[in-house]
């Protein structure tokens, strides 16, 4: 029983009473321009909604998704039809060069109405503005009463960025791209070696 920060901050919420912290929703006109734009560019989308996560069919990068996060997914057909209440992220999966263009494509029509990260090299998250790891993070350290600089923030791709500038000591995974680690106070090792343990050891434990 203990808090989480899930969906990149867009909801944190306490896994044994249920109670919401903080949460912050993909307004719907704009998961739909998402869903819109993806399948343009012939790409599947993930809409995670109600703490679920539904497809308008599973694909082969589905599947492989599903086998990495362990997450149950509904397939629902049109995801423009079915889509009726803000969600609380759309995920769109394919190659780095696509998921770039259309990353271009959205910020050239709207913007930063949506914030737009990667949690992969192929995966592309869009949740509403307020949604990232470094307030979702801030959120929670307000509600447990821990001050900024207390903060640990340990990650590996280009989502934690956010949480790297909020936390007071921020650590990277050794299998993070470059870009990422130079974000961040320290280099750990890779997640196959126990790089969190190793921070952890090294700054909580050894402290």
């Amino acid at each position: 029983e203990l808090p989480l920060v899930t969906y990149n901050g867009a909801l944190v919420k306490n896994t044994g009473t249920g109670q919401v912290i903080y949460q912050r929703l993909l307004p719907e006109k704009y998961a739909r321009e998402i869903i819109a734009k993806a399948k343009e560019y012939d790409l599947p989308v993930n809409v995670y909604h109600d703490d679920r996560l539904f497809v308008e069919r599973i694909t082969p990068e589905g599947r492989a998704y599903m086998e990495k996060s362990r997450i149950p997914v509904q397939e629902v057909g049109d995801l423009s039809r079915w889509l009726e209440q803000d969600p609380l992220k759309v995920l769109v999966m394919g190659e780095r060069e696509k998921l770039d263009r259309l990353a271009e494509d959205w910020v050239r029509e709207w913007g930063d109405a949506v914030y737009i990260t990667k949690s992969w090299p192929t995966y592309l998250e869009f949740l509403h503005p307020e949604a990232t790891k470094g307030l979702g993070l801030q959120a929670l350290a307000r509600h447990l009463h821990v001050e900024q600089e207390q903060v640990m923030g340990i990650g590996d791709s280009y989502n934690d960025l956010e949480m790297f500038k909020y936390a007071g000591f921020s650590v990277v995974m050794g299998n993070a791209e470059p870009a990422v680690k130079e974000a961040a106070d320290y280099v750990t090792l890779t997640n196959d070696d126990d790089g969190v343990a190793e921070a952890l050891e090294k700054f909580i434990i050894g402290a």
